[in-house]
């Protein structure tokens, strides 16, 4: 359902603009969670934090190391995600 409203929007964006990958979250972001602030902008840096393996779970290893001659662990790639 979801990746339907994906495609549709995506014909509409520029390349550079589309939606590639993405996530449903479990729970609504709130200012009880701290994922927002009162007046109701996005947290980055918490929802980072808070979504680390998901957001990992995206950027698979192999992808993410094939721009260079190195290996990056799941961990550096978490580290890497969390500042």
């Amino acid at each position: 359902m979801i990746d339907g409203y994906v495609t549709s929007l995506n014909k509409t964006l520029n390349r550079w603009e589309t939606i590639k990958r993405f996530v449903i979250a479990d729970h609504e972001l709130s200012v009880e969670s701290g994922e927002m602030t009162p007046s109701m902008k996005v947290k980055r840096s918490a929802i980072e934090a808070n979504f680390v393996d998901a957001i990992a779970g995206m950027y698979p290893v192999e992808e993410s190391a094939r721009h260079g001659d190195f290996e990056v662990s799941e961990d550096d790639l978490r580290a890497d995600i969390l500042g």
